[in-house]
């Protein structure tokens, strides 16, 4: 008898299944049958995962709770264990301490693959239970089935690519192995694949062991497949000579460009490698060849700032702004507008760094900081050239604004981005670069601000339940939404089981009207400013997040970052540190006074067993705001949802140049900031902090792993206020963090 037998004899004999099921079907549903027979309408999947952990007295595990997912560290599994077993199986790892791994399985019956896991961890195996389909999307993403096969390699999908304009790069590569039939095959997969599932980048990353491909889809990134380290000089040559890049060059950064073909598709790819420890890493940026799609219809944007934005186009001698994060989309908007103004009656010119897509008509400059040729000096050149239109990459100086302002208030019109929270920002960031208020109240139009998450699938999108709901209780009752029109993605093969597919953008534009404008004249405050726009139709980002969750195109999940409740809206109640069992799912065990809680260290991902009579963090603070700097999302979300929970206000960023744009932006109480980080690492911001006199009172908090007192008192000698080991537990970090808040 096999386990999927095993499973459906107990749902017999418990009278859970609705009508009988033949032996044929049961092979065919194989040992993992609960999903499909809840999908059949035979079996209530709900019921039967309370029963089963009554009878084998486990504990069912929400993957889709937040804390869970920011939490899960599951990389520390990959090559120990076989994803193929996994996958086939329908179970993962989730945590792991130093005497056992828990595993969270779709059918707890099946003792071989319970077995099979403790051999290849050496360590007893503790078993959880969740859906089928939650597990599927963990695995989707943590767990690719990555071996190498021929009939990976000898996918047709790879002789359907075409790589354009590479032909005198080819001949010169004969005498090396690059040109392999396996290798070139392999890398025409990859790029297809990435086409195929809609990847916005594709990244080749060593490390000692293996070579990682992982695509970034719907902003997230997914482990692809690892490729053996043998094979890693033969790729990354592969794709430097499509890039027309030099092979031989292994030390320094390069920059090149491919453009492929496939189903009557161009795509341009912008390469990019760089020398990591370990090897050249290479990213590609995926972009449309085509930019017919480049339209309004595109973006998606709602009716009324839709027609409000492309007003304000058609005036002359005037600043337009989009703002928001990198990754936000902002290039995408500031492309559109330019397509939208390409009717061959104007002269449109862009100054760019980089220049990602190509347009007929329209005159595109690339800026060269390395020649001293940057944004500023080439918009002097350029109004000399006649422009009616001037499109500028990014505002980043008091240099660039000031020539900014100049060209619109001599007739041009100009299109920039800022890099602000939300679009009233905007007018603070000005004035800080050194901007004068009646400058901008007189020559800026309009500012867009803008955030992308990620799109509900359509094809598996049901009512959220209940269980999933309460994690949002909080929202519900501050945006008063209508919980019948919330959503969530089960999971299925469109979505390769996450629930999402594609990406949608939130927009808030404040339009600079005669009312606004005399306001920012006045030097009036932000909070005057927004009352006066929203009697013009104004709505903030948060407004637009919900709208966009009512209409069932994204879920709770994907907003909540962007939704602030403050004291008129509704009191945040606390967010739990633990991750508990569902009543309804919690096995009968009358001596068991709580139901068992499982939570998972930041960093190691090991189970943690929480403390007894640990105490709620104190609300009693009044508002401070907090920066938090550190690479790692899953740490930001997890100081940032206890940090709000304290009615404190939370700034983010990924990295110290981040962080340096977030304190121009608005100044915190309180800065905590990682060590390690990409770009900028926490030590140079911290040096560059304690130099700018604006910044250098501002306590700064440093994260790391290494606790040790040399490195603590290193860290105090250059100015920061205390030091936070990521081993601590999540109430330790906020105690200390409380603590150094209510000493200001």
């Amino acid at each position: 008898m096999s386990w999927g037998e095993t499973l459906i004899k107990f749902l017999e004999q418990r009278g859970l299944l609705l009508s009988p099921v033949d032996h044929s079907a049961v092979i065919a549903l194989g040992d993992c049958p609960l999903r499909q027979l809840n999908m059949d309408g035979l079996v209530d999947e709900a019921l039967a995962i309370k029963e089963i952990c009554n009878e084998l007295h486990i504990e069912y595990c929400d993957l889709q709770s937040e804390v869970v997912a920011t939490r899960l560290n599951l990389k520390q599994f990959r090559g120990r264990i076989n994803s193929r077993v996994c996958w086939k199986q329908r179970m993962v790892p989730i945590a792991e301490d130093s005497s056992s791994v828990t595993l969270v399985m779709a059918n707890p019956f099946d003792m071989d693959s319970r077995k099979a896991i403790e051999f290849a961890v050496s360590k007893p195996v503790n078993v959880l239970i969740a859906e089928e389909s939650r597990i599927i999307s963990l695995l989707a993403r943590y767990f690719p089935i990555d071996e190498i096969d021929e009939e990976t390699l000898n996918d047709s999908t790879a002789d359907k690519i075409t790589i354009e304009g590479i032909q005198d790069h080819v001949e010169r590569l004969d005498a090396t192995d690059v040109h392999a039939t396996p290798v070139v095959r392999l890398v025409n997969k990859i790029l297809a694949d990435a086409i195929r599932v809609g990847a916005s980048d594709v990244h080749l990353e060593p490390s000692e062991l293996y070579f990682a491909v992982r695509f970034r889809v719907d902003g997230m990134m997914q482990d692809i497949i690892s490729l053996p380290k043998k094979v890693q000089a033969n790729v990354t040559g592969r794709f430097k000579i499509l890039a027309n890049m030099d092979i031989a060059e292994r030390r320094r950064p390069q920059d090149g460009r491919i453009r492929v073909s496939l189903d009557d598709r161009q795509i341009d790819m912008r390469v990019s490698t760089i020398p990591a420890s370990s090897g050249e890493k290479v990213v590609l940026r995926v972009l449309q060849a085509d930019y017919s799609s480049m339209n309004f219809d595109h973006l998606g944007l709602p009716t009324g700032i839709r027609e409000r934005f492309q007003r304000d186009l058609h005036r002359k001698g005037k600043l337009l702004l989009v703002s928001g994060p990198t990754g936000a989309g902002k290039t995408t908007t500031l492309y559109v507008a330019l397509n939208y103004l390409n009717d061959g009656t104007m002269n449109i010119t862009t100054i760019e760094d980089p220049i990602e897509y190509k347009f007929e008509h329209i005159n595109q400059v690339q800026v060269n900081n390395a020649a001293n040729v940057g944004f500023a000096s080439v918009l002097r050149s350029v109004l000399r050239q006649d422009p009616d239109v001037v499109m500028i990459g990014e505002i980043r100086d008091e240099d660039t604004l000031k020539v900014v302002l100049q060209a619109a208030q001599t007739g041009h019109l100009v299109i920039s981005t800022v890099h602000t929270n939300d679009a009233p920002a905007a007018i603070n960031r000005l004035l800080d670069l050194g901007a004068e208020r009646f400058h901008i109240a007189t020559t800026l139009a309009g500012v867009m601000a803008q955030r992308l998450v990620r799109g509900l699938c359509q094809n598996c999108a049901v009512q959220i339940p209940e269980r999933a709901l309460s994690r949002y209780t909080r929202y519900v009752d501050a945006y008063e939404v209508d919980v019948n029109r919330v959503k969530v993605g089960s999971g299925c093969e469109v979505c390769r089981f996450t629930g999402y597919k594609g990406r949608i953008a939130i927009y808030s534009y404040l339009q600079i009207t005669d009312e606004v404008s005399q306001l920012i004249h006045e030097g009036a405050s932000q909070d005057k400013i927004v009352a006066a726009a929203r009697k013009g139709g104004f709505r903030q980002l948060d407004d637009e997040a919900i709208e966009l969750l009512h209409s069932g195109r994204t879920t709770f999940e994907e907003i909540v970052s962007y939704l602030e409740i403050d004291k008129q809206k509704a009191v945040s109640e606390p967010i739990p540190l633990t991750i508990p069992v569902p009543q309804s799912h919690i096995p009968i065990q009358p001596t068991v006074s709580q139901p068992h809680e499982l939570r998972i260290h930041l960093d190691t991902g090991q189970a943690i067993v929480p403390s007894q009579g640990s105490a709620p963090p104190s609300r009693a603070l009044h508002r401070r705001k907090v920066l938090v700097i550190d690479d790692n999302k899953s740490v930001r979300k997890m100081l940032i949802a206890l940090l709000k929970k304290e009615a404190v206000a939370v700034d983010e960023a990924a990295n110290g140049i981040e962080g340096l744009e977030r304190l121009y932006d608005e100044l915190p109480d309180l800065i905590v900031c990682d060590i390690q980080m990409p770009e900028m690492n926490g030590v140079e911001f911290l040096e560059r902090v304690k130099s700018d006199k604006q910044f250098r009172d501002i306590p700064v908090i440093m994260l790391t792993v290494d606790d040790g007192a040399e490195n603590e008192s290193a860290l105090i000698r250059r100015g920061a206020h205390d030091f936070l080991s990521k081993r601590d537990s999540p109430l330790v970090m906020v105690s200390r963090i409380r603590r150094l808040l209510g000493e200001l």
